[in-house]
């Protein structure tokens, strides 16, 4: 089933593409940076981390506490110039530290739109 409930038949009968052969309809959307991201925070929600930089040396916290980058990740070393204090992550692995493994910045917005459910703190001014 595609989306809406509509058959691949019924699809392929009005025009729309179906399949391999049109690669290009289907990734037409591979060059906006910003939805790529929203998908990226879709797919890998719950697995998010929030890095606090009020301090000299940022800390990166996770649902199961304390957390750091792995080595192997492109922005590790780098937590004090991420463009966003909102990662999402794909793998958590423990050794010498608890590390997470395919990190990337998302938008709050993102998390917003595709992070699962909202839970608004009116008295604290928290979402």
């Amino acid at each position: 089933m595609m989306a809406g409930g509509e058959r691949p038949q019924d699809a392929c009968e009005r025009g729309k593409p179906i399949g391999s052969d049109h690669a290009e309809y289907y990734n037409r959307n591979c060059s906006n940076y910003h939805i790529v991201k929203a998908v990226i925070c879709a797919g890998l929600y719950p697995n998010v981390i929030v890095v606090d930089k009020s301090k000299a040396t940022p800390k990166l916290n996770s649902r199961k506490g304390e957390v750091f980058l792995h080595p192997a990740c492109l922005d590790a070393g780098q937590e004090t110039s991420l463009d966003s204090n909102i990662l999402v992550y794909h793998e958590m692995v423990q050794t010498a530290k608890v590390y997470v493994r395919d990190a990337t910045t998302i938008s709050p917005y993102a998390l917003l739109l595709f992070g699962g459910r909202i839970h608004v703190q009116h008295q604290s001014n928290k979402v």
